[in-house]
């Protein structure tokens, strides 16, 4: 180890020159706040809104049903499936799939007229299956042809799909719980229209099956927050091949804009492509209907939204914003969470809200433990101790609050922690996505009146100025950061200025690479503490 890195007043001398540089460089703090769509008008139309066509046809439609398609491959295996998913740290998977190439001759086994079309009725059945999610090649069916997607237990019909509809990989149908999913196929033709099932994903664990020490949504006592938790949506995506795994994630507004976009704010190890993204599926207002109660309802009855664009991603930070193709409204409202880039402080309170394995929204309790902790591949991430309450998989890519004021700021984004328990909550406690680090991608949609022009796909930016000055390979850099460990972050001023540089570095790293007077000014200012004579400066970008 070189001498200079055990000095301790060259090393303030460092500290202090890039710490000045830092506060050149700092970044305003911005702060949004939360916006709230009113309820919806009714019953009746809310009604309107989730059958478009309408149940009593639907329920005439499923007594057409003849004799189902049944696959048997997954039966009694559902305990089997979700040991092994839990052993292989992918709690978060909830359904496994099969690949499947079912043509409408198979599929459609009941046949009707009804006015100046037929209507074709076909029904799938995986046994033992809690849901099930079917993906659909749509790209063959023609003008006029129609396909709905029922839920026979609401009953409910969701679509109508058309060729217009249809995906390069397949169109992924919404949730249906139970063991069955019916297709009904309207069409001018004799014949029914042209439909392929390309795949099946068999749900082998049970919704609201969760720790008992979660804590209800309900039972929050805040009308500001109760408000809030309206924006809180539960994810279903596929997860490789067809596969389904579940997430949490909220809306986020865009105050300067006087439309209420359809924004969602979830973790990168959810979404983190765009294939993903036209996928995913989110469910709203799964709540229980009491404190003290457990009782939910059933998922035909609630609202849906599809993933359409993911605008800009990070796997560093572990942060996604993506755009849905609606926010449906609700009976409790709709939020779109506040926002606030003020760095958070430790021992500062936090809740979020969520949906632990699926269940029925919960809500947890804690304070900021440590900022700018790292567990890799994740970095620059907000470690939260729970006090009340806990998350469990499905509770990822949910959000972090901060109270101030009165009003709730979003702040940051579930990525990962331990297994929590009940009995010992030693081990209680989160690492979150920070927000304001990944502001300087969302930003353009966030705020402002004029968002991008287009997304703009997984971005890995370098964060720290030094790491663009140096590369991150270089020798330089390596004695830079025991620099920092063994020296700086022995003291009390050295830790305030190494948290001094990192608030600001975004900026600074942004303007290393842009800059390559600025890059030289950095190898200028830090040579002399890495005991090296000279260092290769990295490529500029």
């Amino acid at each position: 180890m070189a001498t200079s890195i055990r000095r301790s007043v060259p090393a303030t001398v460092l500290a202090l020159t890039l710490c000045l540089a830092c506060t050149a460089f700092a970044q305003p703090i911005i702060t949004a706040p939360t916006a709230f769509d009113p309820p919806v008008s009714s019953k009746s139309a809310l009604d309107a809104l989730l059958h478009p066509l309408p149940q009593a046809r639907v329920a005439e439609y499923l007594d057409r049903r003849a004799e189902p398609v049944v696959y048997d491959a997954y039966a009694g295996m559902n305990d089997a499936f979700a040991a092994s998913f839990q052993a292989a740290g992918k709690s978060h998977t909830v359904a496994v799939g099969m690949e499947l190439d079912l043509a409408e001759s198979d599929l459609f086994t009941a046949v009707f007229a009804e006015d100046d079309r037929n209507v074709f009725v076909g029904e799938l059945v995986s046994v033992d299956a809690f849901a099930l999610r079917a993906v659909l090649d749509l790209s063959a069916l023609a003008p006029g042809d129609e396909i709905w997607v029922v839920d026979p237990t609401g009953p409910r019909a969701f679509g109508p799909y058309r060729a217009s509809d249809a995906l390069p990989d397949g169109r992924w149908t919404p949730t249906v719980e139970g063991d069955a999913i019916v297709f009904i196929a309207k069409s001018a033709a004799a014949d029914p229209p042209r439909l392929v099932v390309r795949g099946l994903s068999h749900f082998f664990k049970q919704f609201d099956i969760a720790l008992p020490c979660n804590v209800n949504i309900a039972c929050e006592t805040s009308p500001t927050i109760q408000n809030l938790s309206t924006g809180v949506g539960f994810m279903v995506w596929t997860n490789g091949g067809y596969d389904q795994a579940l997430c949490s994630g909220i809306l986020i507004n865009n105050p300067d804009t006087p439309e209420h976009e359809p924004y969602f704010m979830t973790a990168n190890h959810c979404i983190a492509d765009q294939d993903e993204a036209s996928v995913a599926e989110v469910i709203w207002d799964y709540r229980a209907a009491a404190c003290d109660s457990n009782e939910t309802p059933a998922l035909a009855s609630l609202p849906r939204t599809d993933g359409t664009t993911l605008l800009t991603t990070n796997p560093i930070l572990d942060m996604t914003l993506l755009l849905l193709s609606d926010v449906p409204p609700g009976e409790l409202g709709r939020a779109y969470a506040g926002y606030t880039t003020r760095p958070v402080a430790v021992g500062e309170q936090a809740f979020a809200m969520h949906h632990p394995q699926g269940s029925h929204m919960r809500i947890t309790y804690g304070a900021v433990r440590t900022v700018d902790v790292s567990s890799a591949p994740w970095e620059r991430q907000i470690d939260v101790m729970w006090t009340e309450g806990v998350t469990e998989g499905g509770s990822s890519g949910c959000g972090l609050f901060i109270t101030e004021g009165g009003a709730h700021y979003y702040v940051g984004c579930l990525s990962n922690g331990p297994m929590h328990s009940c009995t010992d909550t030693t081990r209680n406690y989160d690492n979150f996505a920070t927000f304001r680090l990944f502001y300087s991608q969302a930003g353009g949609w966030l705020a402002g009146t004029d968002p991008p022009d287009g997304p703009s796909g997984p971005v890995t930016p370098i964060t720290c100025p030094l790491k663009a000055a140096y590369g991150d390979g270089s020798q330089a850099l390596a004695r830079l950061r025991a620099f920092r460990d063994q020296v700086l972050m022995a003291t009390d001023i050295g830790r305030m200025l190494v948290a001094k540089y990192y608030e600001a570095a975004p900026t600074l790293a942004r303007w290393v690479e842009e800059q390559p007077a600025a890059r030289t000014a950095f190898i200028v200012a830090s040579l002399p503490f890495t005991g090296l004579s000279e260092a290769r400066p990295a490529e500029a970008p």
